[in-house]
């Protein structure tokens, strides 16, 4: 018993220890006094919750053009998202047998509607010209950097404001094309 008391006080001075200790008793006050355990939420989820707890009353109309596909499966009479997509080929952006163009609005939930929007080419200029959209450097990067542009749109708006986020976003804007 007394071994165990020393090996005990002699790990009490390790300053890693002594941190695990301190950590664990804010959590278990915190715990306790709440009723509930704190949450593993990811930086995607708090996103979102960003997202739909935001300020942001009308949207400014902020898209990143994804992908150009050639074929008609992603194409519906409104131009939102099409279970048949898939059966479409990915193209370069200003490939002359591209049929539409994919865009994701940066400011809308992934379950909002008006989140992706599929443009026929012949309608692209005028929504581009209407819309404020960026391109990825590269299409194959198109996921993450739309999930940057709204990281950085977000926190711009909780750091500072709405404005400023404007402004950072259309820091990027390429010449559209």
């Amino acid at each position: 018993m007394k071994a165990l008391l020393k090996d005990i006080k002699e790990l009490e001075r390790d300053m890693y220890v002594k941190e695990y200790l301190e950590k664990k008793a804010k959590y278990d006050k915190i715990s306790e006094t709440k009723g509930y355990e704190i949450p593993y939420i990811s930086e995607e989820e708090l996103l979102e919750k960003a997202i739909k707890e935001s300020d942001v009353n009308t949207s400014n109309n902020i898209y990143v053009c994804m992908a150009a596909y050639n074929g008609k499966h992603g194409l519906d009479s409104e131009n939102i998202k099409s279970e048949y997509r898939a059966l479409d080929i990915k193209v370069d952006y200003d490939a002359k047998d591209a049929d539409y163009k994919q865009y994701y609005n940066i400011e809308l939930s992934d379950s909002d509607e008006g989140y992706e929007v599929n443009i026929p080419i012949y309608k692209c200029k005028e929504f581009e010209h209407n819309n404020i959209v960026l391109y990825p450097p590269d299409s194959d990067l198109a996921d993450n950097y739309y999930k940057y542009i709204k990281r950085t749109y977000y926190s711009t708006i909780y750091e500072e404001n709405e404005e400023k986020a404007l402004d950072k976003v259309m820091a990027k804007v390429n010449k559209n094309k």
